[in-house]
């Protein structure tokens, strides 16, 4: 297998953070009365939504042992809304097996009776051979209600990407947040587009994947209350971002490849952040089109070589030896003035070769086909 060992370096400067305390644990002062002769156990007599949000943050086999504690303990993990870390059931020492947690993660979601308030599943292999288990686990995650789920395919590999089953949707019903790794996203075509698909899910993060650009506009148009959406090191899968949300207030296209980036119509938008990101081929631009965003207040970080900004009618194009000097002699742009508060131009990306880039020798994502 080809892995990418950059590839898992920027992937893990942008996953969520982990709510498990590695350094957590469990330490109480046993109270002694004047005449020694007895002792409170002071922990274990706090109400029990405060013993559950002790038990959140352990490591899942920790947090599954503390029934051992004591009588008052028992039931607390069962009772306790489930936060799962995979990489706590990664072992110690050694070269990392990614098919090792897989079993441990499939007893935790079947016997935990839920909800699934957080997991996290960063450190796992799926292939061919045991993609079973994965589908298993969507429908666990569903039918519990997982509201902020980590899904990523280790190790990275710059191979084409095994495809989610179609039961992730399921899991759109209780989710808030949703993070993807390496994944082509299941095809949508033909799906009917309804709110109550993600009714409640707010981020997204899409990181090294494919999605097709008709299945970002299927989860756009299923996401009602989405307002942040992250494309992380996406190799021109989707090559075009064109965005229509009445939702979204950020936009982030971080480390990737693209044709074009569009705000069609985001009427409640921010922020749009494209850093580190380029044109699919060289010699090319990558077209920068604003068009309905009327609370769009930064827009950054624009490479004035890289990309050619059009917002409204006016069109910047691209020149061969512009930097951002020029950018303080333009006259006032009326539909920039009405619409941007502050355009960031990085000098560094005019001068420093892109972080973004192929393996040499490595050509894009083959092509894909529908069943």
């Amino acid at each position: 297998m080809t892995t990418a060992p950059w590839l898992g370096e920027i992937m893990d400067s942008c996953l969520p953070a982990s709510p498990i305390s590695n350094e957590a644990f469990l330490f109480a002062y046993i109270s002694v009365d004047g005449d020694g002769g007895g002792s409170e156990d002071r922990i274990s007599a706090l109400p029990d939504n405060l013993l559950c949000n002790v038990v959140s943050r352990l490591p899942v086999h920790d947090a599954a042992r503390t029934g051992a504690l004591s009588q008052r303990w028992r039931g607390l993990w069962h009772a306790t809304q489930l936060v799962l870390d995979d990489a706590d059931l990664l072992p110690d020492g050694g070269p990392v097996d990614w098919r090792a947690p897989a079993a441990a993660v499939s007893r935790i979601l079947a016997s935990h009776p839920g909800p699934f308030r957080c997991v996290h599943l960063a450190n796992n292999l799926i292939d061919e051979s045991n993609k079973d288990a994965l589908a298993e686990w969507l429908r666990l995650l569903a039918d519990k209600g997982v509201e902020n789920l980590t899904l990523v395919n280790r190790p990275f590999s710059l191979k084409m990407p095994l495809q989610l089953p179609l039961s992730l949707l399921r899991c759109g019903a209780s989710l808030r947040r949703l993070y993807l790794g390496v994944w082509l996203f299941p095809f949508t075509t033909g799906l009917s587009r309804s709110p109550d698909v993600f009714p409640h899910l707010q981020e997204l993060g899409i990181c090294a994947g494919i999605t097709e650009e008709s299945d970002l506009q299927y989860v756009l148009a299923c996401s009602p209350k989405l307002e942040i959406l992250a494309f992380i090191s996406n190799y021109a899968y989707p090559d075009r971002v064109r965005i229509g949300s009445h939702s979204l207030r950020c936009v982030l296209v971080w480390h990737s490849l693209a044709t074009e980036v569009a705000i069609m119509a985001a009427p409640h938008l921010q922020r749009l952040i494209i850093y580190c990101t380029f044109p699919t081929e060289e010699g090319t631009t990558i077209k920068v089109k604003i068009g309905y965003a009327p609370e769009l207040a930064v827009l950054g970080y624009l490479d004035t070589a890289k990309h050619v900004l059009e917002i409204g009618n006016t069109i910047i194009k691209a020149r061969d030896k512009l930097n951002s000097t020029f950018w303080q002699g333009v006259a006032p742009i009326k539909s920039l003035q009405s619409c941007v508060k502050k355009v960031v131009f990085d000098q560094s990306l005019l001068e420093k070769p892109p972080l973004v880039r192929r393996e040499q020798g490595q050509q894009s994502w083959p092509g894909i086909t529908r069943d």
